[in-house]
């Protein structure tokens, strides 16, 4: 069994879990791997697509800081991504998880304004967190969201093992998992 999830994405999803939010379709963390093709409502730009050189420097500084250097290049390297956006967030945050969940929500609607809704499909809103698992469609989609001041940080899909998901006593007459 394998649990897809980044580890910032783990552990603020694992916080809210604890404050009694978790456990709905939105609040899950089950996402697809990596797309090969644009994903349907979304049209391409009208525009030719950036070749990786042009989209490398049509980057900013500040977008080239928002990833890992070695995901931004596997990024660059495709046309088509998937990945998960976490958004700038004003401080102080209000108590309660309501207050915070219409802020998030806000915060979202005016970064969705800003890139424009043909750059990216939203694979998976997270209403309890900043964060959204998002897909583009090319490389000059890719370049708006990561020169958007929204964006605070993008991060990859990451797959773990989990450790102890065997089964416990073993059923007599089967094959040990160490002999599959």
């Amino acid at each position: 069994m394998k649990i897809t999830y980044t580890a910032i994405g783990a552990v603020t999803l694992f916080s809210a879990l604890l404050t009694g939010c978790g456990g709905n379709d939105s609040n899950s963390a089950v996402v697809s791997q990596t797309p090969t093709t644009p994903a349907p409502g979304v049209s391409p730009t009208t525009q030719t697509d950036y070749s990786r050189q042009e989209a490398l420097a049509a980057l900013s500084a500040s977008a080239l800081s928002k990833g890992r250097t070695d995901y931004l290049d596997r990024l660059l390297d495709q046309s088509v991504n998937q990945f998960f956006v976490d958004f700038t967030v004003v401080e102080p945050l209000p108590a309660t998880l309501e207050s915070r969940q219409l802020l998030y929500s806000e915060m979202k609607a005016r970064a969705a304004a800003e890139i424009g809704a043909s750059n990216y499909q939203i694979i998976r809103d997270y209403t309890v967190v900043p964060q959204t698992f998002i897909q583009v469609n090319s490389r000059r989609s890719l370049v708006t969201v990561l020169n958007s001041p929204s964006i605070r940080a993008i991060s990859e899909n990451v797959t773990y093992p989990v450790p102890g998901t065997g089964p416990l006593y073993p059923v007599p007459g089967t094959p040990s998992p160490a002999a599959q």
